[in-house]
């Protein structure tokens, strides 16, 4: 009896209430913005009117199965190429427009303070404005808002250097990058030809020829930027010592920068895969990146929407879910299967592209101005040297001599 009761329980509990039958963003439609990025994101266009007849890719499947568990539908917003290329990322191309806007309030504030200023000055009792016209008035004021907003501390500067400084730092340039040049000769002849992958946070701190780069705002940027000791705090001083290493890029600009050698960068393991898959694809199948050791952190996935959106907490928790029940790795590995090969533990980076005298082109066109220079500012007092010396032999010969007469 008591089996049976605990089966009818167990049976009744299961069944879902009318209230739970009604899926939260019934009859909701969003628009999802989307930008070619295979194997994220890919689309193919009718050939006679241009027009989008497939999707397909990463994000494609996640929406398709966010929108049938909560019953909504979604349409692509298509981000033109020819935009992100001119703005040169995908978030510039969503935000410019903002930042027109903000400049142009910028502009305007600018001079109607300027001409308030000047009513202001006119109709004063200040003597050293009193000779001067209203034209005057107000590009001096102009000036003087420009060097503060420059932070010129409100000076207007007029003191040149001389020539001969000029030259002389010429010359020191000239110097400088000559034995800048020299030590990357000498650097790339005694430096191994492979450096071993990169494993560890602190694999990448102790490095002495890559930095950290991660993508700004990110969950990575902000454990290092707020980090003030140990590993995670030096990670965060190379992030602040170069401000460039926090990128707003695309997943093949990315591979781009990476393969100039210059950096690791720090991602989830899905953007990484991609990456890696991107590069070796557009290099016909080579594998010239590879991927590390996991590293312990947790892996977030979440999507852009507009603030105080309605219905974010109920898309979170679907996000959850397909986490948690494997979707997201098993839609992962449709995509970003090719590039298993190249994340072998034992791939090392290829062979240094060797240095020819061609690369010291601008060293030594510095180094021929700068000894130019050199030479015209030595030749210059030398003659004036010698034209001195001249002179004072000619007025001792020109002195009057007395004859003395017996």
């Amino acid at each position: 009896m008591s089996f049976t009761t605990l089966v009818l329980f167990g049976l009744v509990s299961a069944v879902p209430t009318a209230k739970s039958l009604v899926k939260p963003m019934t009859g909701v439609h969003l628009k999802v913005s989307a930008y070619y990025e295979p194997p994220i994101f890919t689309f193919v266009k009718d050939v006679h009117n241009s027009s989008i007849i497939q999707y397909a890719g990463l994000y494609k499947d996640i929406m398709d199965w966010l929108s049938t568990s909560l019953n909504f539908t979604y349409s692509f917003v298509e981000v033109p190429a020819n935009a992100v290329k001119t703005h040169g990322s995908l978030d510039s191309t969503l935000i410019d427009y903002l930042i027109r806007k903000v400049w142009l309030s910028i502009g305007i504030s600018f001079i109607a303070v300027v001409l308030a200023m000047t009513f202001v000055i006119r109709n004063g009792s200040i003597d050293h404005y009193k000779n001067k016209t209203t034209a005057g008035i107000i590009l001096e004021l102009a000036l003087y808002g420009l060097v503060i907003l420059l932070g010129q501390g409100g000076r207007l500067p007029c003191n040149r250097l001389s020539l001969r400084l000029i030259a002389g730092s010429w010359c020191l340039m000239a110097v400088v990058l000559s034995y800048g040049f020299s030590g990357t000769l000498i650097s790339n002849i005694t430096a191994p030809k492979y450096e071993p992958v990169i494993n560890t946070y602190e694999d990448m701190a102790n490095s002495k020829t890559m930095r950290i780069t991660v993508a700004s705002g990110s969950p990575f940027a902000e454990n290092m930027l707020n980090a003030t000791s140990g590993v995670m705090g030096k990670l965060g001083d190379s992030l602040r010592q170069n401000p460039g290493d926090l990128i707003l890029r695309l997943p093949r600009q990315i591979g781009d920068n990476l393969l100039t050698g210059c950096c690791a960068y720090l991602e989830s393991k899905t953007i990484g895969d991609i990456i890696v898959r991107t590069v070796m694809m557009k290099s016909g199948g080579q594998c010239l990146l590879t991927t590390g050791k996991p590293v312990d952190y947790s892996e977030l996935l979440s999507f852009g929407i507009t603030k105080n959106f309605r219905y974010r907490s109920i898309i979170d928790q679907q996000l959850q879910l397909m986490r948690e029940s494997g979707l997201f790795s098993f839609f992962r590995k449709k995509y970003v299967v090719e590039a298993d090969k190249c994340n072998a533990r034992r791939v090392l980076q290829p062979k240094k592209k060797p240095l020819t005298l061609f690369d010291f082109a601008s060293a030594f066109f510095v180094l021929g101005i700068g000894g130019i220079l050199s030479l015209l500012v030595f030749f210059s007092e030398w003659i004036s040297i010698i034209c001195l010396h001249r002179r004072r032999r000619l007025d001792r010969g020109q002195r009057p001599v007395l004859f003395l007469m017996n």
